[in-house]
């Protein structure tokens, strides 16, 4: 899967790595590899090209261990590289803090930011049809509350999201402004359980 999609098998629990101390932290960290063959990277119609694709995965969680209140701060990054067409090759990087502020048992503000640096896969719609495949930042920042009124439970979730395209040149060398595909998006999500 890629680097925002969970695998498909995950080990038992009593398999689970338990990750290093560090005082009152916990690192966690992981490397995966995978291979991918693709029989048509381009996702053309005709002409179809296929080529391997070697995965490597290197991944960092730092938890805090606290009593109250909370922290992890994560790092992921996914390695492609394409055994015949060097110009696919990329590099995702994700970087995320993750925190919960509480106030008393069962009051508590969650904030999350992140900055994610991507690629934009050949199979999108959307895809311009550059020479290399197009890069993109993503960043977000969502702050929410959650309160407990006995058997009630009311969730408040601000979300702001912004994505960042670079421009890119098409196989005739002709430049691509995707200024235009740049954008911001926001939700406020009330939540009663």
């Amino acid at each position: 899967p890629g680097v925002m999609q969970l695998t498909v098998t995950r080990p038992p629990a009593d398999f689970a790595p338990e990750g290093m101390r560090l005082g009152s932290w916990t690192l966690a960290p992981a490397v995966e590899t995978a291979i991918e063959w693709h029989d048509n990277i381009y996702y053309t119609n005709t002409d179809e090209v296929s080529d391997t694709v070697y995965h490597i995965r290197p991944k960092a969680t730092l938890a805090s261990g606290w009593s109250r209140h909370s922290l992890t701060l994560t790092a992921i990054a996914d390695v492609a590289r394409f055994s015949d067409s060097g110009r696919e090759d990329y590099t995702d990087l994700i970087f995320s803090a993750d925190g919960r502020i509480d106030v008393q048992q069962g009051k508590y503000f969650s904030v999350r930011a992140a900055t994610m640096s991507l690629h934009e896969d050949r199979s999108s719609p959307d895809d311009p049809g550059g020479i290399t495949p197009t890069e993109f930042t993503l960043n977000r920042f969502n702050l929410g509350y959650t309160h407990n009124f006995n058997r009630l439970t009311a969730s408040l979730l601000w979300e702001h999201d912004e994505t960042d395209y670079d421009d890119n040149i098409n196989q005739d060398g002709e430049f691509i402004d995707n200024s235009d595909r740049d954008r911001t998006i926001q939700n406020g999500t009330l939540r009663l359980e």
